[in-house]
């Protein structure tokens, strides 16, 4: 399945061909749903940084960190996620540490406590937006290998175009069902021995 064949399976769900202009707004809306909710690990990316304050840019397609190391004269050590608020709170205590144990997301930003002493390079793990699908981009790796996540939940977005279609439940049910199955296969994935692969981004 591709961009143009998953319009064209759409369209032939509804009879009307008024739904056809709303097509690309569906699957952009299936997308955004996705996002939301799928972790692969065909998700995940790598970053690197360079760091010489406490503060870096996050990755355009950044979606959510897995895993923050720092490393510097020798050592490497795996930053520990901290809300906004419980950083705030721990930016009143007194540090001993020369090297930050913290990080949270702030906007578009990573910070880091306590603050920098020197010159840190970051290794993030993160989950990266699914490329979205276009006529200049008409294939990305969930339509390859899960088309049945994009055929139900594009056909959930275009429903309402088309006012109460009776089969809504039944393309929930089967989209549900498909998360789940992806859901299953990437923690027997995870779990089954192999190397998480994650390619590098140098920032």
């Amino acid at each position: 399945m591709n961009y143009t064949s998953l319009k064209q399976d759409i369209a032939n769900h509804f009879v009307s061909t008024e739904i056809v202009p709303f097509i690309p707004t569906a699957i952009a809306l299936a997308e955004a749903d996705l996002n939301r909710r799928v972790r692969a690990r065909d998700m995940l990316e790598r970053a690197y940084f360079v760091l010489t304050n406490s503060y870096a840019p996050l990755p355009s397609d950044f979606l959510e960190a897995r895993t923050l190391y720092i490393t510097a004269s020798g050592y490497t050590t795996r930053l520990e996620f901290l809300t906004i608020e419980e950083m705030q709170r721990k930016k009143g205590e007194e540090w001993i540490a020369d090297r930050p144990v913290y990080y949270s997301v702030l906007g578009s930003e990573i910070e880091l406590l306590p603050t920098l002493s020197g010159s840190f390079t970051l290794d993030m793990a993160y989950y990266q937006t699914i490329p979205g699908l276009s006529d200049v981009s008409p294939t990305n790796w969930l339509v390859d290998k899960h088309p049945d996540l994009y055929l139900w939940g594009t056909l959930l977005q275009a429903a309402p175009y088309m006012y109460q279609d009776k089969r809504v439940p039944m393309w929930s049910t089967a989209y549900e069902a498909a998360l789940e199955s992806l859901r299953v296969s990437n923690a027997r994935s995870e779990f089954s021995g192999g190397v998480l692969k994650a390619r590098a981004k140098a920032l």
